[in-house]
C-alpha cells in the first residue's frame, strides 16, 4: 500500500507539466502540491460521526413527522381505536388464557390422584348376615 503511494507521488513529481502548466511552475515553485498521505482511520472515525449524526437526523425527522400527524383529528381517532382494540382483545386474550390454564390444572389434579391409588373413601363390604330377612 505505501509503495504504490510513494510510487503515485514520485510519478507526480518527475513526469513534465504540460503546456500550459509550465508557466504557472516557473513563476510559483510553491505552488506544486506537497504529497500528503491520507489517514485513513481519521477519515473512518469522521465518516462514522457524519453517519451518527445522520441517524439521529432522520429519528429526529420521524419524531417531529408524528408529533405533526398527532395533531390532525383523524390521527387522533385512530389511536382511539386502536386504544379500545388493543383492550378488547387483552380482555378476549385473558379469558382463553385463564380457561386454558384452569383445564390444564384439572388434568395435572387428574392425573395426580389416578397415581396415587389411594382411595378416597374406604368402604367394607357387607356381610351376608346384616341383611334383615324379607
Amino acid at each position: 500500500m505505501a509503495s504504490a503511494i510513494i510510487t503515485a507521488t514520485t510519478a507526480g513529481i518527475f513526469t513534465t507539466p504540460a503546456a500550459e502548466d509550465r508557466t504557472s511552475v516557473l513563476l510559483a515553485p510553491s505552488a506544486i502540491p506537497a504529497p500528503v498521505e491520507k489517514n485513513t482511520a481519521v477519515q473512518t472515525v469522521a465518516a462514522a460521526a457524519t453517519a451518527g449524526k445522520d441517524r439521529w437526523r432522520d429519528w429526529l425527522w420521524g419524531f417531529l413527522a408524528v408529533l405533526c400527524l398527532s395533531q390532525f383529528y383523524f390521527v387522533r381517532e385512530l389511536v382511539a381505536a386502536l386504544a379500545l382494540f388493543v383492550l378488547a382483545f387483552g380482555a378476549i386474550t385473558a379469558v382463553v388464557v385463564g380457561v386454558y390454564m384452569l383445564q390444564k390444572s384439572w388434568e395435572l389434579v387428574v392425573a395426580r390422584l389416578a397415581a396415587w391409588r389411594q382411595p378416597v373413601l374406604t368402604v367394607s363390604p357387607a356381610t351376608h348376615n346384616t341383611r334383615k330377612p324379607a
